[in-house]
């Protein structure tokens, strides 16, 4: 835990020599995740892909409870805690693993499900690697809970995916590209 606080403290130090680089990381951090989750939802609803909508409602009520299950068993403190960072945070004392990183990487990957447009996939990747960045940033997380929240994301979209596949034949509606 050494090497990921030290990469954590520097990356936060780095940002934290302005007060307005930190007030910008946090209205990206909470508004990133959002702005993508409704994106998924809209583009999913415009093609009526009402069933995709419900695997993704699944897999993040999937991440969140191991999250909570994790909570009860293991319990990580923040790196901002720790480092005496002065971001004001309202949130769980359990810092493994980011929840902000699982949700945009999962929404990421479920807009590489709905569309084939090279631009819309390549924003949705870009814009799920600027929250995990900013949880970085922000002294929230450590490279490992970065790093558990992508790959909870990565596993629960194959397995989805794979049953979506195997299972259910929607005829997507009006397919953006």
């Amino acid at each position: 835990m050494g090497f990921e606080l030290a990469i954590t403290s520097s990356i936060y130090n780095l940002f934290a020599q302005s007060n307005l680089a930190i007030e910008i990381l946090k209205i990206l951090t909470d508004s990133l995740w959002v702005i993508l989750a409704l994106f998924f939802i809209i583009l999913a609803f415009v093609q009526r892909r009402y069933l995709l909508m419900a695997f993704f409602v699944a897999c993040n009520a999937i991440g969140f409870g191991l999250k909570e299950l994790i909570t009860l068993f293991y319990l990580r403190v923040r790196p901002y805690e720790i480092i005496n960072a002065d971001v004001a945070a309202n949130l769980t004392k359990n810092s493994f693993y980011s929840t902000h990183t699982f949700v945009a990487f999962i929404t990421a990957f479920f807009i590489f499900f709905l569309t084939k447009d090279k631009r819309i996939r390549i924003a949705a990747i870009v814009l799920a690697i600027i929250v995990a960045f900013t949880r970085l940033a922000l002294a929230q997380h450590y490279i490992s809970d970065i790093f558990t929240g992508f790959l909870l994301a990565l596993i629960l979209y194959l397995i989805s995916k794979k049953i979506y596949d195997k299972y259910y034949t929607e005829k997507p509606k009006n397919k953006i590209k």
